[in-house]
């Protein structure tokens, strides 16, 4: 029996969290692809948190996806590689069936996964954080980071390799760096980021003293290498960080909250920049490596803000147009300053998917149907989940003028005449396989093997790694670069030349032969 959350309930974590939300437009620009069609409930992020807290990153800049599979009894994380047909390149890389309790993904640019795992609900609450190094099969390439018989939660992972998370029992944040792990918060740490250089910033909840920021720069030990950003009796947070180490977030200042940006110099104190007036609420801001900001508030809550990270900002904001009653979720952002949103129309029932590409406005979906938190990765590529009138489901949507190659050989997947090759590249994430490769075992023509081990010293690069006879040293002589390989054997010129008289020396004995044997 298919299990399916009812609607009603869904809503109500929406609105508890995000106060509900938009719609509008077309599909001229962009292609929506469902990637799953299942029978399990394919969403992002944790469940039980997913209203009160943001999203982990779920799309690399590879076009690599993962997600929560919510079944009967547990769910488990799926993995897309970001190839055509999806059907034939998702992988589940938790669990062996179904009893499990798999949520909260988080992936890096190099494929890596981090999530919380444990006993199935309602059974047992104790996750632990497991990593996924990217390699097949996952099976043989998960390692557990946590083993503490409390609940680690909501893990996020760096280009780096570090992964942060929280502590439920302590409500603590802690790192971990590939071989040790850090507390890194002294109390109730919430609301923690890491940016790809493996820096991390958090809110500290001082209860009744109110909320501060603070800023890990990513050296050891932490306790020498923490600042406190904030230092009033305001709520501050959640904060964001970009890989500069500039920080965003917002303060409850009185009459409103009020957005504000450290441009990660120090002291603090003397770098913090107050970017709204505190007349609305402002919330959920997002910050990109350019600098440039994108948050939801004004005078309705539901408008969304951007400022393009110049001086003063009051004369660098505007409000991005669309054609909804109401935007919510938190507006996310790409570094060339494209942003995506959920939201509703004026029924305030059905909720689409939305982009602004600092021009114009699209809208990505237009059905019956739900669809929620979207994230864009720099490619331009648009992740979300929705309904497809069954059960949710995994969409993306690419640009239609973009070439998809992830592996920079010229062949895209799919087929693009905007590709400087128009054919289907078979394997996207290999530059050494491509269609009419004139090596037979890294070639496109079907069936072709693709990365069969290497056969040593036969000239050939047999697992398509781009080197002639790479048998991980086995091989007599050095490895050279396939697309240099000359088959022939290479003759220094000092042989040559004995060669050359060897054979004139052999001729010269058969025309002396010839000769002598006539004169008799």
């Amino acid at each position: 029996m298919k299990y399916r959350m009812p609607l009603w309930v869904f809503r109500v974590l929406i609105f508890l969290g995000f106060f509900l939300g938009v719609a509008s437009v077309s599909y001229s620009e962009y292609t929506v692809i469902q990637i799953t069609d299942n029978d399990y409930q394919d969403l992002f992020g944790d469940l039980v948190h997913l209203a009160i807290t943001q999203i982990p990153r779920v799309i690399s800049d590879n076009g690599e996806v993962v997600w929560t599979a919510n079944g009967v009894t547990g769910s488990n994380i799926f993995f897309w590689d970001g190839q055509f047909p999806p059907e034939d390149h998702i992988t589940q890389i938790s669990g062996s069936g179904n009893a499990h309790c798999n949520i909260g993904p988080s992936i890096n640019n190099h494929g890596q996964v981090v999530w919380g795992g444990g006993d199935p609900y309602p059974e047992g609450l104790l996750d632990e954080i497991f990593f996924w190094d990217g390699q097949f099969p996952p099976e043989d390439h998960i390692t557990q980071i946590t083993n503490d018989s409390v609940r680690d939660e909501e893990p996020h992972i760096s280009n780096n390799g570090y992964v942060v998370w929280r502590r439920y029992d302590s409500d603590n944040v802690y790192v971990y760096d590939g071989i040790t792990r850090t507390q890194l918060s002294l109390t109730h740490g919430w609301f923690y980021r890491i940016n790809d250089n493996g820096q991390v910033v958090w809110q500290e909840n001082r209860w009744g003293l109110g909320a501060e920021i603070f800023f890990w720069d990513g050296q050891f030990p932490p306790e020498d290498h923490t600042t406190q950003i904030t230092n009033n009796s305001n709520l501050a947070g959640p904060p964001q960080i970009n890989d500069s180490g500039q920080i965003v977030w917002v303060e409850n200042t009185g009459a409103g909250t009020t957005l504000f940006f450290w441009d990660g110099q120090f002291p603090p104190e003397d770098h913090i920049t107050q970017i709204t007036n505190g007349t609305y609420d402002e919330f959920a801001p997002q910050i990109n490596n350019n600098g440039q900001v994108v948050w939801n508030g004004g005078e309705s809550y539901h408008e969304i803000f951007f400022w393009d990270g110049q001086f003063p900002p009051e004369d660098h904001i505007t409000q991005i147009p669309h054609d909804s009653l109401l935007a919510y979720h938190g507006p996310q952002m790409n570094d060339d300053g494209h942003v995506v949103w959920t939201g509703t129309d004026s029924s305030r029932i059905i909720s689409n998917i939305f982009i602004y590409d600092g021009i114009t406005t699209n809208q990505l979906t237009n059905n019956s149907y739900d669809h929620f938190f979207p994230q864009i990765n720099d490619k331009g590529h648009v992740v979300w989940f929705g309904d497809d009138g069954t059960d949710w489901e995994i969409f993306i949507a690419v640009p239609d003028a973009s070439c998809i190659d992830n592996d920079s050989d010229g062949y895209g997947n799919p087929a693009h005449a905007e590709c400087p090759h128009p054919e289907l590249d078979c394997n996207n994430s290999n530059p050494h396989i491509y269609p009419t490769n004139s090596n037979t075992y890294c070639d496109c023509a079907e069936p072709y093997p693709q990365g069969v081990s290497e056969i040593c010293e036969d000239g050939i690069d047999n697992n398509c790694d781009g080197l002639v006879d790479n048998c991980g040293g086995s091989c007599v002589g050095s490895l050279v670069e396939a697309s240099t390989y000359d088959p022939s054997p290479a003759i220094e010129s000092s042989d040559l030349a004995k060669h050359l008289a060897y054979i004139l020396l052999q001729l010269g004995a058969v025309i002396g032969l010839m000769i002598w044997c006539r004169r008799r």
